[in-house]
């Protein structure tokens, strides 16, 4: 039986020993996808494009299982055969994918596994990270980091993996298993493109692909949290908890999704019938006079006290007890987190 293609959306929960967390998860937009092209149709995680040329699934050649991706170009114009995927933000991660190197020593076309920053202009250094068959280079896979430089690996004829590492701290290209290029920055990615593409007075050639592989993980923005009360006595009968937000500079608090903010797993009030919930000059705040506005939002105080009541704080009661509370949320469709200690009466 042919394998399909498998996509695998990782949801790594952010959990807690509450029964909130368990009954409202909190998911992080982790993405792994894998492809073996065993299918009888190109997967819809891709974008075809198919220009003076073809995309199509192979029996030719294949890494693995019996299939591969065939790109094939015909004259007439400029060739542009892609494969290609777009996040929904910027983010860190691993791309990988065999290719089939057909013409070692021949001067063809262009076919290559592209990274890119789709926010950044064209040509910006850190905008795009290749490893690439080059049309002008018979001889060379070029591992190129858009502005920034670039190392050559010999071709030859047959199987090869292509991987780009996106690391905190730098970019790293790998072939065959081989570390050959690392680039020291803090670079991200949203788009990926598998292609064969090239002028129309090169000669027609043929490359195959295998075994695609991107784990992608959007970066999670550290927020400043105040929780009010800083004391909360567990014996009171308060109806809210109220945290006020303050995110980076680059970010919006008036751009905070409301639904996905959680208090340790609990949900913040998202009711209409409350004017701090539909009223921005309530919820839009400078509560720390610092003259940046902060996202004030508010949660159900009885739950909160539920989760701090299963905390074990040991033997002593009629003590204070420090107990630090995490708020996550998105915004922008980016994942967003901070934390807030506060003292409690047990």
């Amino acid at each position: 039986m042919k394998r399909k293609a498998v996509r695998e959306i990782m949801l790594t929960l952010l959990l807690a020993s509450s029964m909130f967390l368990v009954q409202n998860p909190v998911v992080f937009a982790q993405i792994s996808f894998s492809d073996s092209f065993e299918g009888t149709t190109i997967d819809p995680f891709w974008t075809v494009t198919q220009q003076y040329g073809t995309v199509t699934l192979s029996s030719d050649q294949a890494h693995s299982g019996s299939q591969s991706v065939k790109m094939s170009s015909i004259g007439g114009g400029q060739r542009e055969m892609h494969l290609s995927h777009t996040f929904p933000a910027v983010g860190k991660g691993i791309v990988s994918v065999w290719l089939y190197d057909t013409t070692p020593g021949m001067n063809t076309l262009y076919a290559s596994l592209g990274v890119f920053n789709s926010a950044l202009p064209y040509g910006t250094p850190g905008m795009g990270f290749q490893i690439a068959v080059m049309d002008w280079d018979p001889y060379w896979y070029h591992a190129a980091a858009w502005g920034i430089g670039e190392v050559t690996v010999a071709r030859t004829l047959g199987w090869h993996k292509f991987k780009v590492v996106y690391n905190p701290g730098d970019a790293q290209f790998f072939i065959d298993g081989m570390l050959v290029a690392s680039f020291p920055g803090d670079y991200v990615f949203d788009h990926l493109d598998l292609s064969v593409f090239g002028p129309s007075w090169r000669p027609d050639a043929t490359f195959y692909f295998d075994d695609f592989y991107v784990q992608w993980a959007p970066p999670v923005v550290t927020a400043t949290i105040d929780i009010d009360p800083d004391t909360l006595n567990l014996k009171s009968n308060g109806e809210f908890v109220t945290a006020y937000i303050e995110l980076p500079a680059g970010y919006d608090a008036a751009d905070i999704d409301l639904t996905t903010v959680q208090l340790e797993g609990i949900p913040a009030i998202t009711d209409p019938k409350y004017s701090f919930v539909t009223d921005p000059s309530q919820y839009l705040v400078d509560h720390d006079g610092d003259g940046i506005l902060e996202r004030m939002v508010k949660f159900d105080r009885a739950s909160v006290t539920s989760y701090v009541n299963m905390i074990d704080f040991g033997s002593e009661t009629g003590k204070f007890k420090e107990v630090t509370l995490k708020i996550i949320g998105e915004v922008a469709e980016i994942l967003f987190e901070g934390s807030d200690t506060v003292r409690v009466i047990i």
